[in-house]
């Protein structure tokens, strides 16, 4: 079809549950992801801002745009797990070959951090500030380090205590528990039971082997090679793998041959008798993923008709979510 109209968005507000929004003549026109590995596994070594730009030179590649047509990026990370990663979203973009006055920023809201950097993206978009932009996620958890906090201040004798960044990530100091137990009380609210918790893991881990079988990932991956990222005035980045034997990582290691009886042998992790073992739960990852998104119009005149996918009439919410005491 053809663009004609400027892009819209069409705001709503529900006191006390939300607001959200609708879009019009907005399209995705390239979309690149690293291959999402374990923690600790083949790309422990690359921080978040490493992935980022590895994902986001894989999107401008793919939708054969060059990085100075961009005019904003904004990336979504849970928080910083790195000392580069303060400064992500300015060095993903120029790292990735956009211009010293291309806008940058960084969306930290823990969970759906990438989803609320695609949100602003639309809206600046809409709003007619910018034509085109990438949006993306980025996480470089095995780089989350020990700390110190409170180290300015000093120490009293032999009180010096180190905790685990990763960990404080994962747990709610308001409600006094970490993310995995509202799982928890969420299962035991709406009765889900270790068994149906392990048959949904199953049918989760076997359709993702098949997919990666049957290549399904392939045009969404962009294979990552040890290299070294360079930039105009700015240090050079160097790509090295955790496995000094790899040369290449192409594809998620997160799927497993598993069984139901093999996940049924498995203990559960965060409380006696409860449902999340680890085979059950989310994997945590290393990754990033980007978008190249812009106005329909400016897609239409580069000749990206027919390809592109349009958020058109979808809609975003943002609810009040409380903590599953």
């Amino acid at each position: 079809m053809a663009y004609v109209e400027s892009p819209k968005v069409k705001g709503y507000l529900k006191k006390g549950e939300g607001f959200g929004a609708t879009y019009e003549g907005i399209v995705i026109v390239a979309a690149k992801r690293t291959p999402f590995c374990r923690i600790c596994g083949p790309l422990s070594l690359l921080s978040a801002t490493d992935l980022g730009i590895l994902a986001t030179k894989g999107a401008l590649k793919q939708a054969g745009i060059s990085p100075e047509e961009i005019d904003y990026l904004v990336f979504g990370m849970a928080g910083v797990s790195s000392g580069d990663t303060f400064f992500a979203h300015r060095h993903i973009a120029l790292y990735s070959g956009m211009g010293i006055g291309t806008p940058a920023m960084l969306v930290q809201k823990i969970c759906t951090s990438g989803m609320e950097a695609l949100i602003n993206a639309a809206e600046h978009i809409a709003n007619g500030k910018v034509e085109v932009a990438v949006a993306g996620g980025s996480e470089g958890l095995s780089q989350s380090p020990t700390v110190l906090f409170g180290n300015r201040l000093g120490y009293k004798l032999r009180d010096v205590k180190a905790d685990d960044y990763l960990w404080e990530a994962f747990y709610d100091t308001s409600v006094g528990f970490m993310m995995a137990e509202t799982a928890e009380n969420l299962a035991e609210k709406y009765r889900i039971t270790r068994k149906e918790a392990d048959e949904y893991a199953f049918r989760s881990h076997s359709s993702a082997l098949r997919a990666q079988k049957e290549g399904f990932f392939k045009d969404e991956i962009e294979p990552i090679e040890e290299c070294t990222l360079e930039a105009h005035h700015l240090k050079p980045r160097k790509i090295r793998f955790y496995d000094t034997k790899a040369k290449r990582i192409e594809a998620d290691d997160g799927p497993r041959e598993t069984s139901l009886e093999k996940l049924a042998a498995l203990p559960p992790v965060f409380r006696q008798n409860g449902v999340q073992t680890a085979g059950n739960s989310s994997q945590i990852t290393d990754g990033a993923g980007a978008l190249v998104v812009c106005d329909a119009r400016w897609a239409e005149k580069r000749g990206f008709v027919g390809s592109e996918m349009c958020i058109r009439d979808r809609a975003c919410c943002i609810c009040d979510c409380r903590s599953a005491t």
